[in-house]
């Protein structure tokens, strides 16, 4: 675990989010052993929440935090939805809104220093 996100680090900040790691207050690592051992799914949460109405679509939590500032969400269980593409697509929102609310533009779409 410790290899793979000093892998997505370096990437973030080869990417233009320089001396990421310095403005890190607080992290906390999720992986299937959490989701399996704490909730009792095993390998993992496929799809995050329970698709009921009121954790469907706009539902969700938002990808910015409603009570914290700077605090950013990403994942299946964040509006807009589950499934890889929609991830995806939330992760480049996520960026995106970051970057507009720190006053950075936005990042092109595929970022190819982002690739490999």
């Amino acid at each position: 675990m410790p290899q793979f996100r000093e892998k997505v680090m370096e990437k973030l900040e080869k990417a233009g989010l320089t001396d990421l790691r310095q403005h890190i207050e607080f992290e906390r690592i999720y992986t299937p052993y959490t989701f399996q051992e704490r909730f009792n799914l095993y390998q993992g949460a496929a799809f995050g929440l329970a698709p009921t109405l009121l954790q469907s679509g706009y539902f969700r939590p938002h990808i910015s935090s409603e009570n914290v500032k700077n605090l950013y969400f990403v994942g299946a269980c964040v509006h807009p939805g589950g499934g890889v593409p929609v991830v995806l697509t939330c992760g480049k929102l996520a960026a995106d809104l970051i970057l507009k609310d720190h006053h950075s533009g936005t990042i092109s779409w595929p970022n190819p220093e982002m690739a490999g």
